[in-house]
């Protein structure tokens, strides 16, 4: 473990907590194979790397003053034959390649990686979504997966995706997020407390808003079917995203006009204080994929209300782990909705028992990954 150095590449926004999630899950599964290095100049948002909890020594600063790029050929070069091995860790989240412009980059990222992996570097993509349109997308795409060793997509649609665009070694990992650790003790929950959190959009950007006139009345809709099989419910409105705020806003007015108990969390939630509003939820529904992966850690059943057949992501990642049942399409009708909500509600401590035994499943499943990849 010692012999290994690895360059691991952060690229995340520090005002949204699901990528600090999956980029902080990484960097602690990483911590048990090698000295990891991560670039703290002036690129990386100084916020962001105090949420992922960097440590002094994993800063670039403290081992170099080269720039990342810079450092991490030095290295590739200085080691070459040496016992000490280089990884380049990269890829994290959501990834479309399309057109011209796209293919152009993954071209130059081809020959970038390539000279790596001659100079002996391990290169590793981990914890992706992939999307693409166009043959010339999916063909620098299958290039600039030949220079890398390692090629791990986050659930079974970007598998096809790949398979489909001619990804040879294109492999499935669950998501990160499974494997994050929140170190605090769940309590009684209380069943009057319901979590809602929303992005206004998902999908494409044509069809904004559209999804938003749809997701705003279909979430009132919800809320009522709610009240009915848990009266006096309190509607706590939180979000992971700074953008989100101001949607959620929205929705409280919304809330009050039709005379729902409701609350605005105009905190931002962290990984360091969402124990201080997740904590004792009964349900926590959202279309964000990372509000559900993190709420539920506290006890929230985590139900998912979008679009399903525009919000792959979600779609794929939560079937991939045999939680279907907790995917709710908001162009259900009412009936459907109701039947689906009422079987949720009845078998709450079932579903959420068997989304913790999913979640020590695919956290041994990356560790056991990431063990083969660094051994």
């Amino acid at each position: 473990m010692k012999d290994n150095l690895i360059y691991y590449k952060t690229t995340a926004d520090f005002d949204n907590t699901g990528e600090v999630l999956i980029y902080k899950s990484l960097l602690e599964l990483l911590r048990n194979h090698g000295q990891v290095v991560i670039d703290d100049s002036t690129k990386t948002p100084r916020l962001f790397l105090e949420r992922i909890k960097i440590q002094d020594s994993e800063r670039l600063s403290s081992i170099s003053k080269l720039t990342f790029s810079s450092s991490l050929w030095r290295s590739a070069l200085q080691y070459c034959f040496r016992k000490k091995r280089v990884f380049f860790v990269t890829g994290i989240g959501a990834h479309s390649v399309k057109g011209i412009k796209s293919a152009i980059k993954n071209i130059v990222a081809t020959v970038y990686c390539t000279g790596l992996r001659l100079f002996g570097v391990k290169l590793i993509r981990l914890g992706m979504s992939m999307q693409f349109a166009g043959k010339p997308a999916e063909l620098s795409e299958v290039l600039l997966s030949k220079s890398f060793n390692h090629y791990y997509v986050r659930d079974s649609i970007s598998l096809k995706n790949c398979q489909k665009a001619g990804v040879k070694k294109v492999k499935l990992a669950p998501d990160l997020s499974w494997a994050y650790n929140i170190g605090v003790k769940q309590t009684k929950i209380n069943h009057n407390k319901i979590i809602l959190s929303f992005r206004e959009y998902a999908g494409t950007k044509d069809k904004q808003v559209e999804y938003k006139k749809r997701l705003s009345a279909a979430i009132i809709s919800l809320c009522e079917l709610i009240n009915k099989l848990l009266p006096n419910s309190s509607f706590i409105l939180t979000h992971q995203v700074n953008a989100d705020l101001k949607f959620m806003g929205e929705i409280k007015s919304h809330l009050s006009e039709n005379g729902f108990q409701s609350e605005l969390v105009e905190e931002f939630i962290t990984l360091d204080n969402a124990s201080n509003y997740y904590t004792d939820a009964n349900l926590v529904i959202s279309n964000r994929l990372h509000v559900l992966l993190l709420a539920y850690k506290f006890g929230g059943l985590p139900i998912a209300f979008t679009d399903l057949q525009n919000h792959l992501k979600i779609k794929g990642i939560f079937e991939d782990s045999q939680l279907g049942q907790l995917l709710f399409d908001f162009n259900y009708k009412t009936p459907e909705l109701t039947q689906l909500l009422q079987n949720v509600i009845e078998n709450r401590e079932r579903l959420l028992s068997s989304t913790k035994e999913t979640a020590k499943s695919n956290k041994l499943e990356l560790e056991r990954i990431t063990k083969t990849i660094f051994s």
